[in-house]
C-alpha cells in the first residue's frame, strides 16, 4: 500500500490525497489551491497521477479546496465514480458551476487559461454516486464508508479497510458547538490517520459568544448610522450567521433593519439545506417541525442579480451586507469592500479561517490598505471577528478526537493547515498520547 500526498499537505487548501494497493487507486477529495503567493499557480501543475488510472474518488465535503479540481481530473480522463453524500454532492455541483463562471470572468479580464470548460464541470455532474452515511460498500480490494463528520451539510469522514488495516480521512472536521449541525461521529479504531490541522495551534472562542458578537456589531452600525459588511462562505458560514439573525430578530435583541444576502451561491445553498434538513441538528429540525423558517426573518433581502446588488448601495444605513467570499478574494463582497471600507462609520466582520496571503489575512492583521482588483483601497473602517463562527475543530477539539481512538494508531498525518498549526498539533499529539505523528509536505510518499 502506498499513501501520496498530493495537496492540502503543508497548506490548508488543495486537499488531495492518492492511496494505492496492489490493484486499486483512489483519491480522497481534489480541491483548489486557495491563498496567496505561496500558492500561486499551483493548480495549473500536473497531478502527480495519471487521471485515467483512478478507480474513484471519495469527496470529504463540498468547499473549493476540496472539490475545485474535480473538472480538471474530468477533463484529463478520469471517468470512475465520485462517492459523497446527497446534499454534498448537490452543495459541490453548486460551487464548481459558480467557480467556472469566476474563473470565465477572470480569463475575459486578464487573459489568463481556463483550467476547465463547462463540459467538464457537467461530466463531473454525471460521476456523482451519492451515499448515505454508514453505508458500507467496496471499489476493488477497497471497503470504505462515510462518517458525519460535522462541517457542513453533507460533510464526511472516509474509513476505508484494506489488507486488515483501517485507513481514517477526516476530511475538515466541525466545531462541535454549532447549534446548526450535529457533531463529527466518534471513531474509536483506526491504523492510520490523516487528519486536518487548520487551528491545530488556537482554542475557539466560545460558540455563545457569537451571536453576542453579531448583535455587538449590529447594535455598533446603527449607533454610527454605518453599514455592517460580513464576507462570508457560501456554504455554511452564511447559514449559520442567517440562523442566528432570525433568533436575534425573533428575540428582539437587534431592531428590524435591512439585511442583504448578496450572494446567489449562498441563496441556492440556503435552499439545499432546507431540502435536505435530516442532515441538520436535532435542534434544527425541532425548530423546522414547530414551524420556524431558520433562514428567514423580517428585513431579510436576497439579491440574485448583478442590478438588484448594485441597488443595495442606495438604501440608506444602517445596513448588514453579507456577501461571498469568506476571505474577500473575490465575489461580491470585493466591490462592497471597495465601497464601504474607507468610511470609519462601517464595520467588517470577520467570521472565516483567512488564509495566508489574502485580503481576509491583511484585513485581520491590521492592514490600512488592501488592493482589489487594480485599486489601492484605503481601510478606515472598524473590524472585528467573530470567530466562534468557525466550521472548525480547535486544537481541544482535535486532541479530543484522537483521544477517542483505541491504541495503538500506527500513524497520525496531520494535513490542511499552515506549518505552525500542523507542527503545533503532532507534537502535542506525540507527548500527550505517544502517537507516532507528522507534517507531510507535497509530493511526500508513504510505503504502508
Amino acid at each position: 500500500m502506498k499513501l501520496t500526498f498530493c495537496g492540502g499537505a503543508g497548506v490548508v487548501t488543495g486537499a488531495n490525497y492518492l492511496l494505492e494497493t496492489a490493484t486499486t487507486k483512489i483519491l480522497v477529495d481534489c480541491g483548489m489551491f486557495q491563498g496567496g503567493h505561496e500558492t500561486k499557480g499551483w493548480n495549473e501543475k500536473p497531478f502527480l497521477y495519471d487521471p485515467k488510472d483512478i478507480d474513484a474518488v471519495f469527496l470529504t465535503h463540498a468547499h473549493l479546496d476540496h472539490c475545485g479540481r474535480l473538472p480538471l481530473l474530468y477533463k484529463e480522463g478520469f471517468r470512475g465514480p465520485i462517492y459523497a453524500t446527497p446534499p454534498a454532492t448537490e452543495l459541490a455541483q453548486l460551487i464548481l458551476e459558480d467557480s467556472e463562471g469566476i474563473m470565465k470572468m477572470r480569463a475575459r479580464e486578464t487573459g489568463m487559461t481556463l483550467l476547465y470548460e463547462h463540459s467538464d464541470v457537467a461530466g463531473v455532474q454525471r460521476l456523482w454516486k451519492p451515499i448515505a452515511y454508514q453505508v458500507r460498500q467496496k471499489v476493488g480490494d477497497i471497503e470504505f464508508q462515510l462518517r458525519n463528520a460535522g462541517h457542513i451539510l453533507g460533510s464526511s469522514m472516509v474509513e476505508l479497510w484494506i489488507e486488515g488495516k483501517k485507513f481514517l480521512f477526516t476530511g475538515d472536521l466541525g466545531n462541535e458547538t454549532s447549534p446548526l449541525l450535529p457533531p463529527a461521529d466518534v471513531i474509536t479504531q483506526a491504523d492510520y490517520v490523516v487528519m486536518e490541522s487548520a487551528y491545530g495551534d488556537r482554542v475557539h472562542e466560545k460558540v455563545e459568544d457569537r451571536k453576542d458578537q453579531l448583535e455587538r456589531a449590529i447594535e455598533h452600525a446603527i449607533k454610527n448610522n454605518g453599514t455592517l459588511l460580513i464576507p462570508s462562505l457560501a456554504v455554511e458560514r452564511t447559514q449559520e450567521i442567517l440562523y442566528d439573525l432570525n433568533s436575534l430578530v425573533e428575540n428582539a435583541r437587534v431592531p428590524h433593519i435591512p439585511v442583504f444576502i448578496d450572494s446567489p451561491m449562498a441563496i441556492a445553498a440556503t435552499e439545499i439545506y432546507q431540502r435536505y434538513h435530516s442532515y441538520l441538528s436535532a435542534q434544527g429540525q425541532e425548530q423546522i417541525k414547530s414551524g420556524d423558517n431558520l433562514f428567514q426573518f423580517p428585513g431579510l433581502t436576497i439579491t440574485k442579480s448583478r442590478d438588484e446588488s448594485k441597488a443595495i448601495n442606495a438604501v440608506p444605513p444602517p445596513k448588514v451586507i453579507i456577501a461571498g467570499n469568506g476571505m474577500s478574494t473575490g465575489g461580491r463582497i470585493i466591490y462592497h469592500e471597495q465601497l464601504y471600507l474607507p468610511d470609519p462609520k462601517n464595520i467588517l466582520l470577520l467570521v472565516s479561517y483567512q488564509v495566508n496571503g489574502t485580503n481576509g489575512r491583511a484585513l485581520q492583521e491590521g492592514n490600512k490598505v488592501i488592493t482589489i482588483g487594480n485599486h489601492q483601497v484605503p481601510v478606515r473602517s472598524k473590524i472585528l471577528q467573530a470567530l466562534a463562527y468557525s466550521g472548525h475543530a480547535d486544537h481541544d477539539q482535535l486532541m479530543a478526537f484522537v483521544q477517542d481512538i483505541e491504541r495503538p494508531i500506527q500513524h497520525l498525518f496531520a494535513v490542511q493547515g499552515e506549518d505552525e498549526a500542523a507542527q503545533t498539533l503532532v507534537t502535542n499529539i506525540r507527548d500527550e498520547f505517544g502517537i507516532d505523528a507528522s507534517v507531510p509536505k507535497i509530493g511526500e510518499v508513504v510505503e504502508l
